[in-house]
């Protein structure tokens, strides 16, 4: 993007800091910088991309963290036997399954389960899963060349691990400012005003999240919806992934805002969200049934439903 629209990206970057909710000042201001930031602006990129294409997502941090969900949710739905098309865990499901855990273990809790470093514990996986004869229909079955460090990484690896946030918003906020900074977009004196505008901005990529769809293995569908909180209590917006490998419902949470719902939420929205209500592992709400999942939209500087019965 030229040069010559800096200006007009400056002058929608004041028009954020002053206090102003117009949607179209984050799309330019979000289109700039992914044209001008490096991959090292991971979080940067995931907003902007999202801002761009967010009907589904089949790269960056948010697929990486529902890929990895939905292989060890179904890896260990098939493992029991428990899935009901009857599908057993074969040796791609135990790949996926295991390489996904020890993507999401932490560094600490990886460190002390095979006493070393991720990239060792990945090429130790790589071995042990060449050393396997197949599966086994009660697990895997060890092969004539499996060692203990085999049998010790794919021990690790078929369990399962609480999911990680994708996105936070105290790290897009922080990663904006930085980058605006860095392109002349944020001047000195200004940082005062940047948490409210940084708050809209996340505001803008809950309701472009919402029922976007990431595509994981097989092009199975995992659709994003936003979580209207109930009344009281953790009164915070969010997004979370959800998932039916086993014909049940099972969800994680892959954006989380500091985004009150009475602050940010048109009342019509909250009430219609809270009378079908259902709940997932976490505090709040989302609708169920697919069909009747209104799209949501921000109108007046606020979440409001996309359509107005």
């Amino acid at each position: 993007m030229e040069q010559s629209k800096l200006p007009k990206i400056r002058m929608a970057v004041r028009r954020l800091l002053a206090g102003r909710r117009e949607q179209h000042d984050v799309v330019e201001v979000c289109r700039w910088l992914r044209e001008q930031v490096g991959r090292g602006e991971y979080v940067v990129l995931e907003v902007a991309n999202f801002l761009a294409h967010s009907a589904d997502r089949d790269k960056g941090p948010t697929f990486e963290a529902v890929r990895d969900f939905y292989a060890m949710t179904d890896g260990l739905d098939r493992s029991r036997g428990d899935r009901p098309d009857g599908a057993r865990l074969d040796l791609p499901s135990l790949e996926r399954w295991v390489y996904a855990t020890l993507r999401t273990l932490s560094a600490e809790n990886l460190k002390a389960e095979l006493g070393v470093a991720r990239p060792a514990a990945l090429e130790m996986l790589k071995v042990a899963l060449s050393n396997l004869d197949g599966a086994h229909p009660d697990g895997p079955m060890y092969g004539p060349n499996s060692t203990a460090d085999d049998m010790r990484v794919l021990g690790c690896g078929t369990g399962f691990v609480n999911a990680r946030y994708s996105l936070e918003q105290p790290k897009i906020a922080t990663a904006f400012e930085r980058s605006l900074k860095a392109e002349g977009l944020l001047l000195a004196g200004e940082e005062g005003d940047w948490a409210n505008a940084a708050a809209f901005l996340c505001l803008h990529l809950v309701s472009e999240m919402h029922l976007c769809e990431v595509v994981v293995h097989d092009r199975v569908p995992v659709q994003l919806r936003v979580v209207i909180p109930e009344a009281g209590g953790d009164d915070f917006l969010s997004v979370w992934a959800v998932i039916y490998p086993d014909g049940k419902r099972t969800s994680f949470q892959v954006f989380k805002t500091t985004l009150k719902a009475a602050d940010w939420c048109a009342p019509e929205l909250l009430l219609l969200f809270r009378a079908q209500r259902i709940s997932p592992p976490g505090p709040g709400f989302f609708v169920e049934r697919r069909e009747s999942i209104p799209p949501v939209t921000i109108r007046n500087g606020v979440l409001d439903l996309a359509v107005i019965f």
